[in-house]
C-alpha cells in the first residue's frame, strides 16, 4: 500500500468565530486520546493537519464551496488507525463524539479482533454522516454452517435485503446526496455477482453445479458492447470465471498465459478485449516479473498494441526485463540501525547466503501484521547457515521506525530506504504496493522479486526449494 505523498498544513482551531458562506466547521471529542501523532482531514486529495487539545477535544475550519464526502484520519490510534467519513456542505456545521472499544467482528467467515471506532453526529449533515459511516456490505455468508455452498438464490436474497437496507438509510438525506449513492447501491448486484462464485471456489465448493447461478452467466455475453444491462465488470469477471471453472482449457500454462490466449481466442469484441488484457497485465506488473510474464506480453501486444495503457505497461514490462531471476541485483543506498550508510549489494555479499528480505512501512497494516511470522521463520531458520532474513523499510519518518524496532525489539538486521516510494530502489523494483517480499542469492542475484508472504501456509517449502539450489 503506497502511502501517500502528502504535505500537512496545520489548521489553527478557532473557538469563537462563526462559519461564513463557503467555510465549514467540523468539531468534536476524541476517543482515547494520547497526545500523539494527529488527526488529519482529508478532502480534495489533500490531508491537513488538525489541533487537538490536551483533553481530546478538537474543532477547525475548512473551505468547502460544494456539498463533499471527507474523512477524519485517526492516526493518533497507531495499529488501530481508522478514518470516519462525514459530509460538509458550504457554511455548514458538524460535531462528531467518538467512542472506542475492542470488539469481535465476523470478516470472511472469520471471528477477528478489532478496535471499533463509533460515530455520533449532531448539527448539520448527520443523516449523510451517519450514512458514510454504515458497517460495510461486503461480508456476505458463502457457505452454511455445515460447510455446504449457499445457494446463488439465497446469496441473492442477502444482496437485496442489503440494498433495502441501505436505501432506507438514505431516508433524511439530502436529494443530491441520496442520488449520488443509489446507482451505487444497484450496482452491488453487479459487482457481487462473481464474488459468490471466487468464495465457493475458495471455500472448495463448486459454483457450476448451481443451475441458477449458472443460467444467470449464460446470460452474459462476453462478445456484447459494455452497456447498463451487460457493465464491463460481469463480462470482464465472466472471463475469469470460465477459466477457473474449466482448469484443463489451455492446460499446462499459468495463468497469465491461459488469460491472454483465451482473450485472443473468444473474446472479439476489440476494445473490450483491451481493457480486459490492459488491467491483467498491468496488475501483473505490480506484482512482479511472474512466470509466464513474458510469453504473455508478447499475446497481450497483438491484443493492445495501441493503446495509451499498453504504452505504459511496456515500460514497466521494460524495466522488469531486467529483474528476471539470475540477473544481478541493482544496487541503491540504505541506512542501517545506527544510521550509518550502507548498499544493497554490500549487504547482500555479507550475508553470503539466500536473503528473504521483507520490504514494510510502520504505517502499512499489512506490513505489521506479517512482521510476527517473519520472526516466526528467523527463529525457525536460526541455525540453518543456508538462509538469511532482512527488513528494510520505506518509512519516510526515521523516528516512526526507531519507535517501532524498539517496541518490537526484531532479532534480525533492520535497514530504511529513506526516501520511501521516491527512491532509486522503488523505482528501479516498480515498488507501487506493501508488503513486498524478495528473495536474493548468495552472489547478489535475483531469485524472485515477489516471493510467497511469511504467513503463506506454503512458505517453508518455498524457501526450501530456494535453498537447495543454493
Amino acid at each position: 500500500m503506497k502511502k501517500l505523498q502528502l504535505i500537512f498544513v496545520m489548521l489553527l482551531a478557532c473557538s469563537c468565530a462563526d462559519a461564513m458562506s463557503g467555510t465549514s466547521v467540523l468539531k468534536g471529542k476524541l476517543c482515547d486520546y494520547n497526545g500523539k501523532y494527529a488527526i488529519l482531514l482529508h478532502a480534495d486529495n489533500s490531508m491537513d493537519t488538525i489541533a487537538v487539545d490536551p483533553s481530546g477535544t478538537f474543532r477547525c475550519e475548512f473551505e468547502c464551496d460544494k456539498p463533499e464526502e471527507m474523512g477524519l484520519y485517526l492516526e493518533y490510534l497507531g495499529d488501530n488507525r481508522t478514518v470516519i467519513g462525514f459530509y460538509a456542505t458550504p457554511g455548514s456545521e458538524t460535531e462528531v463524539s467518538l467512542e472506542g472499544k475492542m470488539d469481535k467482528m465476523e470478516l470472511a467467515g472469520e471471528i477477528i479482533d478489532r478496535y471499533l471506532v463509533t460515530p455520533t453526529f449532531s448539527g448539520d449533515n448527520v443523516k449523510e454522516s451517519e450514512y458514510l459511516n454504515l458497517p460495510p456490505y461486503y461480508d456476505f455468508k458463502y457457505k452454511n454452517d455445515d460447510g455446504s455452498a449457499v445457494t446463488f438464490k439465497d446469496f441473492v436474497a442477502q444482496v437485496r435485503e442489503e440494498q433495502s437496507y441501505r436505501k432506507g438509510k438514505l431516508e433524511g438525506c439530502s436529494e443530491e446526496f441520496a442520488n449520488s449513492k443509489l446507482s451505487e447501491i444497484e450496482g452491488i448486484y453487479d459487482n457481487f455477482f462473481f464474488v459468490f462464485a471466487r468464495r465457493l471456489f475458495n471455500d472448495g465448493n463448486k459454483p457450476g453445479k448451481d443451475e441458477d447461478f449458472m443460467r444467470e452467466v449464460a446470460k452474459i455475453d462476453i462478445n456484447a458492447e459494455p452497456d447498463e444491462n451487460t457493465p464491463f465488470v460481469l463480462i470482464q469477471n465472466k472471463v475469469e470465471f470460465i477459466l477457473r471453472n474449466d482448469p484443463d482449457l489451455y492446460g499446462g500454462d499459468v495463468q497469465i498465459l491461459r488469460y491472454m490466449k483465451f482473450l485472443r481466442d473468444s473474446v472479439t469484441n476489440e476494445s473490450t478485449k483491451a481493457e480486459i488484457a490492459d488491467g491483467i497485465i498491468s496488475n501483473s506488473l505490480v506484482v512482479g516479473g511472474e512466470e509466464g510474464l513474458v510469453d504473455a506480453f508478447e499475446i497481450y501486444r497483438s491484443i493492445s498494441g495501441k493503446s495509451e495503457a499498453f504504452k505504459q505497461n511496456e515500460k514497466v514490462f521494460n524495466t522488469l526485463s531486467k529483474l528476471l531471476p539470475g540477473v544481478k541485483a541493482s544496487d541503491f543506498g540504505m541506512q542501517d540501525v545506527n544510521g550509518n550508510k550502507v548498499t544493497f549489494i554490500e549487504t547482500l555479499s555479507k550475508c553470503n547466503k539466500i536473503v528473504y528480505i521483507d520490504f514494510w512501512a510502520t504505517w502499512c497494516g499489512p506490513c505489521c501484521a506479517e512482521i510476527p511470522y517473519v520472526e516466526k521463520l528467523v527463529e525457525q531458520y536460526k541455525n540453518d547457515d543456508r538462509i538469511e532474513f532482512l527488513s528494510i523499510s520505506l518509512d519516510d519518518s526515521v523516528e516512526k521506525w526507531h519507535e517501532k524496532l524498539e517496541n518490537d525489539n526484531p532479532q534480525w538486521k533492520q535497514f530504511l530506504i529513506p526516501e520511501a516510494f521516491e527512491s532509486e530502489f522503488a523505482v528501479e523494483y516498480n515498488i507501487r504496493a506493501i508488503p513486498r517480499f524478495m528473495v536474493f542469492d548468495n552472489e547478489g542475484r535475483i531469485v524472485d522479486i515477489n516471493a510467497p508472504r511469511p504467513s503463506d501456509e506454503n512458505i517453508h517449502e518455498y524457501l526450501n526449494s530456494k535453498m537447495s539450489k543454493k
